[in-house]
């Protein structure tokens, strides 16, 4: 979930469920995204 949904957290706070700090997120966006795109490989043509 994300951190600023608190009704979600307060739940699972509830249950006793506990954080996950080893978890990292990672997002691309832009630039990045757009240089990756270019390398994927195009497909052949029917």
């Amino acid at each position: 979930m994300l951190d600023w949904n608190t009704p979600s957290i307060e739940f699972y706070d509830s249950l006793g469920a506990k954080p996950q700090s080893e978890w990292i997120r990672y997002r691309m966006t832009g630039e990045a995204l757009q240089a990756l795109a270019q390398q994927a490989p195009v497909p052949a043509s029917a």
